[in-house]
């Protein structure tokens, strides 16, 4: 920050206050400087003094320092026509109006003759005077007046700082254009990083504003802008909108589970306590988000996506998360022309696998993931599992397809037992197709494709369905007892629908019983089914199987399992499928525990 911003601003005897001051609102100065020195553009802030014009120059950042050729480490210069020149004039005239309108004001010019410039004035009250921040910007090329500047428009919010909604719709316009430019020249939309507008929404933030006041609900929100600024990477696109709702611009991201974990992590920066007049305040969000590859990608259509998400977060309660996918191109298309897509994925690596964590319930340990296969195809939008997997199946790629899957989870378990020396116990589950099933080369094809991957074989755990086991017991005895003497383990999947016949357990090579999500969900409400829950588990420890509960999306839910006995989960409540990046980044920084949300 330059030596003007890191200095206390200065601060003038109180001079008149313009008529629109008591309708603006007050922001802390030092706050102000934070905010001001991460614009992009050059800025200044000043006091204006009604008809006196500008008043004391309280800062400026290091972009208007570099404009204006001034030394890094002075304080603030007078504010006199001599230190803007030829920019004296627009200066005054935006200020005049912004502290008159009470609103931000910006316009494009040409004052010195040769370049163009954008400038915008917001004004901001302080203690019964009215501050300016003065933004101005060079556009890079020669445009024409009608044509407008070349840069994107500074347009801020006066309470936070922040793009306002056409500075923010300006920013994403050029990064849309610069995906779609990209787009055309790679020619395939899988390898171009996907950029993602997210929508967020302070849940029940008009509580704040009735029991505060809404001054201190006005510098609470100037605080968390500062703090969601400081969260991101430098440069982020982000803009407040409607009182309480911020937008953000991300980019570079490969897979959309990454963007869902990176509004994860801004609704933990959100929900951290916070003091307001003595008093401890916790808040939550609700998360919409659009992406260019699941979306729209013309950037108002990508905006209005993210509102439809974030209403529909806010719709399922408190603290959700909505990812808006447009309406796939799946309905109606003929089953070949879903197969030819599906070849076009496999061979152009459309396909990715997310990896969701399996803990142990009562530290939340990690124990393993399981892998999900995860298509989002350039022109049908994201294709579901449940529509892709029959189509694979009737036409035989699922061997290439389960092939893959099998290889890229263990390619990537065996990087992180390289990597980290603590995970080195970690396991991975590959979910298995009964036609999979049914070929008698798979489980030599299986045990090939885990011993290249250098990973020891107990570290892999196929997960089968019931029904596998139901069409041919015989094969399915023989194709199990061959993996088994390979050292892999096997896990009987979606446990409590279907056939669920208990002889399963003990006539086949079953290590791992997965409880289905739906028996789960009504788990705290259903006094029988935590009976037959407790069944379950006395029967698994009788037979030495481990038993593992899907679908855990509630602290009431994690309880129960944990007072009948059950050791092992995966769900919501820890973890949403994520990238291998993604898990990475776990494992390096948390270690192997994760925290419940």
């Amino acid at each position: 920050m330059s030596e003007g911003l890191q200095a206390e601003f200065l601060m003038p005897e109180p001079g008149p206050a313009t008529p629109s001051s008591d309708q603006q609102t007050a922001v802390p100065l030092p706050l102000l400087g934070r905010i001001v020195e991460h614009f992009p553009s050059a800025t200044l802030l000043c006091e204006w003094r009604g008809k006196e014009g500008p008043g004391v120059l309280f800062g400026l950042n290091s972009s208007a320092r570099r404009y204006l050729s001034l030394p890094g480490r002075t304080l603030c210069p007078p504010l006199e026509p001599s230190l803007l020149g030829a920019l004296w004039e627009p200066f005054v005239r935006l200020c005049e109006k912004a502290a008159r309108e009470g609103n931000s004001v910006e316009e494009d010019g040409r004052p010195d003759g040769e370049g163009y410039w954008h400038f915008a004035a917001s004004p901001i009250a302080h203690e019964g005077r009215t501050l300016i921040l003065f933004s101005f910007t060079a556009c890079p090329q020669k445009a024409t007046a009608d044509e407008g500047c070349g840069a994107p428009p500074t347009s801020h919010d006066p309470l936070t700082g922040l793009l306002d909604r056409n500075g923010f719709l300006s920013r994403l316009e050029q990064a849309v254009l610069a995906w779609k430019n990209g787009q055309k020249v790679d020619g395939n939309a899988k390898k171009m990083p996907l950029h993602a507008v997210l929508l967020v929404n302070i849940d029940r933030f008009q509580r704040v504003n009735e029991s505060f006041g809404h001054g201190e609900g006005d510098r609470f929100l100037a605080r968390l802008a500062d703090e969601l600024r400081r969260a991101l990477p430098p440069g982020t696109p982000i803009g407040r909108f409607n009182g309480d709702e911020f937008a953000l611009l991300l980019d570079s991201f490969s897979d959309i589970s990454e963007v869902h974990a990176a509004a994860t992590r801004l609704q933990k920066v959100i929900a951290r306590p916070r003091r307001i007049e003595d008093e401890e305040v916790h808040l939550s969000a609700c998360v919409g988000i659009a992406t260019t590859r699941t979306g729209s990608t013309h950037p108002t259509d990508l905006l209005r996506d993210a509102d439809v998400a974030v209403h529909r977060a806010k719709a399922r309660g408190r603290g959700q998360i909505d990812l808006h996918i447009r309406e796939p191109k799946i309905a109606g298309l003929p089953a070949l022309k879903l197969e030819a897509a599906l070849r076009r994925a496999l061979r152009d690596h459309q396909l990715s696998l997310a990896f969701q964590p399996i803990i142990r319930l009562d530290d939340s340990k990690i124990l393993g993931f399981e892998a999900l296969t995860r298509w989002i195809d350039p022109d049908l939008g994201f294709v579901s599992p449940a529509e892709f997997i029959p189509i694979a199946e009737e036409s035989g790629l699922i061997h290439d397809l389960g092939d893959w899957a099998l290889e890229t989870a263990c390619r990537a378990l065996a990087g992180w037992h390289r990597r980290f020396a603590h995970s080195r116990e970690l396991s991975v589950n590959v979910n298995v197709s009964g036609v999979q099933f049914q070929d008698a080369e798979f489980a030599e094809r299986a045990t090939r494709i885990i011993e290249r991957s250098g990973i020891d074989d107990e570290r892999v755990h196929l997960e089968i369905t019931e029904s596998v086991l139901v069409r041919d017991p015989d094969l399915a005895a023989r194709t199990l007892g061959a993996l088994r003497e390979g050292g892999v383990r096997i896990a009987l999947d979606d446990f409590g629908t279907g056939y669920s016949s208990l002889n399963y357990l003990h006539r086949f090579p079953i290590d791992f019983v997965k409880i289905d999500r739906s028996f789960i969900a009504d788990l705290t409400q259903d006094s029988a089914r935590r009976k037959i829950m407790k069944a379950f588990i006395t029967l698994a420890e009788s037979l030495d199987l481990t038993l593992v509960a899907e679908g855990i999306e509630t602290r009431e839910q994690c309880l129960t399992l944990q007072e009948l006995g059950c050791r092992q989960g995966q769900g919501f409540l820890f973890a949403r499928p994520m990238p291998a990046e993604e898990i990475e980044r776990l494992l390096r920084g948390a270690g192997h525990r994760l925290a419940r949300r």
